[in-house]
């Protein structure tokens, strides 16, 4: 009787898992779609230059962000809260399980904590929490861990700007969103072992960024006419009134340099920090 009250349990514990994984996929899925769908409205926006049509482009990306966060939001509360309590009840199973159903309990187990695992970072990737609450500074030294230990790569990061510094909530997204696709496409693509990331103060007017890698680098013609991620990269720093430089060549390596302007609020909250 405590077998079948077992496989019972068991039978209802895969089915949930099933249907988790589903709604991962759709949710998944909804995202890839909703991006391509903002991509495409970024880049005919770009072709714009009068000041009235930038304030459509930030709405544009505005509206995109407020979408990453809600879906992030549901992600969070809604599917990781119930894949968490499946594994307690998984773990609970665990304990009146027989030997003969063990195996697949645990195998059972590993997956869950696998979803939980992707679901977090897939939050995170939609709405960056740590960049939030603690600045640029703390969620790259988030990235740099994670790429140091799950990659085969070194992402290292100079500034002569106080790690405890807080920029503008857009001027730091928008730092990060490109720091991110730059260091997405390197870890895809560029066959790269470094990344050097330099973040500095210009004159107390402008921050200037370089990041680099030493991989294969590619014909800059070529990516240019199909790079989704190297518009959208080109359409954050173009939003925010900045420069952008992409140099690459085959077998040399890529490198962004960026030059953004300092509002009077960012000087304000530098000023409080040095």
């Amino acid at each position: 009787m405590e077998i079948s009250r077992t496989n019972e349990i068991l039978v209802y514990i895969i089915a949930g898992v099933s249907v988790m994984f589903i709604v991962v996929g759709i949710v998944i899925i909804y995202i890839i779609l909703s991006q391509r769908r903002h991509i495409k409205q970024q880049l005919k926006m770009q072709e714009m230059k009068s000041q009235h049509q930038k304030d459509i482009f930030k709405s544009v990306m505005a509206t995109q962000e407020k979408e990453r966060k809600r879906i992030a939001k549901n992600l969070h509360d809604e599917i990781g809260t119930s894949l968490s309590a499946t594994g307690l009840m998984l773990s609970q199973v665990c304990n009146i399980g027989t030997a003969e159903n063990q195996a697949t309990i645990n195998i059972i187990q590993q997956t869950i904590d696998e979803v939980i695992s992707e679901t977090r970072r897939v939050v995170n990737d939609l709405s960056p929490s740590v960049l939030v609450k603690f600045g640029l500074f703390a969620e790259l030294d988030d990235l740099t861990k994670l790429i140091n230990e799950s990659a085969n790569i070194k992402l290292t990061i100079q500034s002569n700007i106080n790690k405890e510094a807080r920029l503008s909530s857009e001027l730091e997204l928008t730092l990060y969103r490109v720091i991110k696709e730059f260091c997405n496409n390197t870890l895809k693509y560029a066959k790269a072992s470094t990344i050097s990331l330099s973040i500095h103060l210009s004159n107390s007017e402008f921050i200037k960024v370089q990041i680099e890698d030493n991989g294969v680098g590619f014909n800059f013609d070529t990516i240019k006419k199909n790079g989704h991620g190297l518009k959208n990269m080109e359409s954050r720093i173009y939003l925010m009134g900045g420069k952008s430089e992409l140099i690459s060549k085959v077998g040399a390596g890529t490198k962004l340099k960026i030059e953004l302007p300092l509002t009077k609020q960012d000087l304000e909250k530098l000023n409080r920090t040095t």
